[in-house]
């Protein structure tokens, strides 16, 4: 386990270099969003999946449903259901996923 967060903290570093030196690399801030998020850094998760969501066109509704999910699990119910309301938009599917997770 150790050795999987030593490639974690490794993979975050070089994404966060990634965006310092490339601004517009909009998957570099998804997986950087996600990873945090999956370390449980909410916050800054959702400093880097913001500017993900701001970025993308196509692929939208991934970052939507990490902004959600980040927001919920850092308390805050009321963004995160705006965030699920508009993946019924985008991405059913997701927007199950992000429900419960708001609610269970």
């Amino acid at each position: 386990m150790a050795l999987m967060e030593d490639h974690k903290e490794s993979a975050i570093e070089y994404l966060k270099n990634a965006v310092k030196y490339n601004p517009e690399f909009k998957e570099a801030y998804l997986l950087l969003g996600k990873i945090l998020y999956e370390r449980g850094d909410y916050n800054q998760a959702k400093e880097y999946l913001k500017k993900a969501y701001e970025m993308y066109t196509e692929k939208k509704s991934q970052a939507v449903y990490l902004l959600g999910l980040a927001y919920s699990y850092s308390g805050d119910k009321d963004t995160a259901i705006r965030y699920y309301k508009e993946l019924r938009q985008l991405d059913s599917n997701l927007a199950d996923k992000l429900f419960e997770s708001i609610f269970n």
